[in-house]
């Protein structure tokens, strides 16, 4: 199916020429979490100078026994999906396998996409829930044969690539329990004023 929605893309793109090079990236380098926590990672894009974003068509690495892929939500930068100005192509992913499949094609002019980005903007956040304690990394795929970037005037927009989130899962310290903090404190009080009683009967 993705193979059919990237020969979509290149019918549309006419791969008529080649602006110059885009960058996607992680807003986040690292992130330190919590088993059992929900956490979000942004997928960004950058160095645009004169170009606009039109379609894209990513696949993201994560994890499965780390973390658990809970939902994606796409911006409006390309377009409001829901108000007929983008398609949604995302498969994200159903099977739990690790590879999440962001897709979305703008159906807005040039001009208006002009007015909608800047030179970097978000494109999608995703969320996670951390499942075990360790290290892990999400990282677009870069060998993906069928990744897709394009811009609003039929032109292919060539992709470089940040680097990848690193994800250190912990479990967390346990706090102390109030009332047992409250009787230490108490019993070092106590001792304290005991050893300055006897101090003065000296």
């Amino acid at each position: 199916m993705k193979k059919i929605i990237v020969i979509v893309f290149a019918i549309l793109l006419g791969w008529a020429g080649s602006a110059g090079a885009i960058l996607l990236s992680f807003a986040q380098s690292s992130l330190a979490v919590l088993e059992g926590d929900s956490f979000s990672v942004d997928l960004m894009v950058s160095e645009l100078d004169n170009a606009q974003v039109g379609e894209f068509d990513v696949d993201i690495l994560y994890n499965p026994l780390q973390m658990s892929f809970a939902s994606y939500a796409l911006d409006n930068f390309l377009g409001d999906a829901a108000a007929g100005e983008a398609m949604d192509l995302s498969f994200g992913d159903p099977d739990s396998s690790g590879v999440i499949d962001l897709a979305e094609l703008s159906l807005l002019s040039t001009e208006e996409l002009a007015t909608l980005q800047a030179t970097s903007f978000r494109l999608a956040t995703l969320n996670f829930t951390c499942l075990a304690m360790g290290t892990s990394l999400i990282g677009l795929d870069t060998a993906d044969t069928w990744l897709v970037g394009g811009d609003g005037a039929g032109e292919a927009l060539p992709l470089e690539f940040g680097p990848e989130v690193e994800v250190r899962q912990t479990r967390g310290t346990e706090p102390v329990p109030e009332p047992a903090t409250m009787l230490l404190f108490g019993t070092g009080l106590a001792s304290f004023a005991g050893a300055m009683l006897k101090r003065q009967k000296k």
